[in-house]
């Protein structure tokens, strides 16, 4: 008690549907003290007084101390002693009688007592002092709200992506109520951040996705943050969320430039480009598929091994057909080790071509003629590439004047590997003038390349020579026909038209 307690004027409230007062007991001895006196042995008591009580609204007692909040439920007793004291002790009980289940509070008007309160403590001058006071419950006592806060991570995230982790409210005590959930900031790693619950706020038990954003620029490993609550129930903790980041997988796109066309016995080329899509570059060997088309080898890449780039890094593959493989379409599949991330094999498109027909036209020349006689020179077809096909041989024009391409026989030949011969006969008429002159001969159709003939300007000879050198697809041969006693070079005719 306060210093100089002499009296009290206090109210005790309840339900009285649950719990009515039936008495009050004012307790001024030291036999009723000693479980509360300060003093040992009970000694600390409040001395005799006039005591007046109203109970349930009906007063009792040496006064009537019932006004405006006594009730029914309410325990009101007014006491003034005729002495003091000092120290801790009890007032006065209150016996009540359950009046049904359940639960009630017992409760004091206010939280302190005072000179505008309810209830009022006085010292020996009658002055109200101020006290502390709490109440207490009957009954079933209703329980804190209280939740837990759990998450199904660890959840893995790559650098510069995003991925979802499910937080979960569970209700463990009193009734439910909404809680607002957050990612405590000062515990999010640099880099990491929360995006938004799918639910907020969630009622628990109850649960919501977050998304964790995770920048590019942070370094793989295991990072953790914590997830909040708004309230808290009356043991809640944050959740830790555990965070794996992982690095970007290296990963590469392969193409090419095809489709390509390769003639039978032939080679040909065709790019392949590598282009960086994820993660870091790195060495790529590049390799053709196996089992490769019958016949269809590849050669080489060059470079064999490239790095793959944003804006691509190029390797040139070299493909060989055999002369046996039949023309058509084909495919071969390049790939590259080690493989990226989503990284499928380029499909290279081969065209194949046949072999076009081809021979060369050579002769036994020269021939030397007398004026006014014929004479014969031989002319062979040589078969050099395709099937062979039936050739029309011809003396070209303009021919030098008085010299006359008589007859070629036979008049046509198939070109073979060891040649197939024709024999020209030659006119000259006595009005030619002795000296060196040159016919050409040529077949028609004509094979695929042109052969030019170099002439070279000898005294005692005039011959033309064949050289391998591809100018066009026309193949012309030139020989010479020598007249007796001819001793000029005649310009006109030094070299192939």
């Amino acid at each position: 008690m306060p210093p100089n307690t002499a009296g009290w004027d206090i109210l005790v409230i309840t339900t009285n549907t649950i719990l009515s007062p039936q008495s009050i007991t004012l307790c001024n001895t030291s036999a009723c003290n000693v479980p509360y006196s300060d003093t040992p042995g009970g000694g600390n008591f409040m001395p005799g007084g006039t005591d007046g009580q109203c109970i349930n609204g009906l007063p009792s007692g040496a006064f009537n101390p019932c006004t405006g909040n006594d009730g029914p439920g309410v325990a009101h007793d007014a006491f003034a002693s005729s002495g003091f004291t000092i120290g801790a002790l009890l007032l006065f009980t209150i016996t009540y009688k359950v009046m049904a289940s359940g639960s009630s509070s017992v409760r004091l008007p206010e939280s302190t007592t005072g000179g505008t309160s309810e209830n009022h403590l006085f010292d020996t001058s009658g002055i109200d002092i101020i006290a502390s006071e709490t109440g207490g419950q009957y009954g079933p006592v209703a329980a804190a709200f209280d939740y837990s806060l759990s998450n199904n991570g660890p959840v893995s995230i790559q650098a510069g992506s995003s991925g979802p982790v499910v937080i979960t409210a569970t209700l463990t005590a009193g009734s439910t109520q909404a809680v607002t959930l957050s990612c405590v900031s000062a515990s999010l790693p640099a880099g990491i951040t929360c995006g938004s619950f799918t639910v907020n706020p969630v009622t628990p038990t109850g649960s919501s996705v977050l998304t964790i954003n995770v920048a590019a620029s942070v370094a793989a490993g295991s990072y953790s943050f914590m997830v909040t609550g708004a309230p808290l129930g009356a043991t809640t903790t944050p959740t830790t969320v555990s965070v794996t980041v992982t690095a970007v997988p290296f990963d590469y796109s392969l193409s090419n430039n095809g489709p390509v066309s390769v003639q039978q016995g032939a080679s040909g080329t065709v790019t392949i480009t590598a282009t960086l899509k994820s993660g870091s570059g790195q060495s790529v060997t590049l390799s053709c598929v196996n089992p490769l088309p019958s016949g269809i080898t590849c050669t080489s890449f060059n470079p064999p091994s490239v790095t793959p780039s944003s804006t691509g890094a190029t390797s040139v593959l070299t493909i060989a057909v055999a002369s046996s493989v039949a023309s058509g379409s084909y495919s071969v599949q390049v790939t590259g080790a080690p493989l990226g991330a989503t990284t499928t094999p380029t499909t290279v498109s081969i065209t194949v071509t046949s072999v076009p027909f081809d021979y060369s036209l050579s002769n036994n020349g020269p021939v030397s003629t007398q004026q006014g006689s014929s004479g014969t020179v031989t002319i062979t077809a040589t078969l050099k590439a395709g099937t062979a096909q039936s050739v029309t041989l011809s003396c070209g024009t303009p021919l030098p004047s008085g010299i006359i391409c008589i007859s070629f026989n036979p008049p046509s030949v198939t070109p073979s590997s060891t040649g197939a011969s024709s024999v020209l006969m030659i006119s000259v008429a006595s009005s030619v003038v002795a000296g060196s002159y040159s016919v050409m001969v040529t077949g028609a159709p004509l094979g695929a390349q042109l052969w030019y003939c170099d002439y070279h300007c000898d005294p005692e000879s005039w011959y033309c020579s064949i050289s391998d050198t591809i100018l066009r697809h026309t193949f012309t041969v030139r020989y010479n026909v020598h007249i007796v006693q001819s001793t000029v070079c005649d310009s006109i005719f030094n070299r192939c038209i």
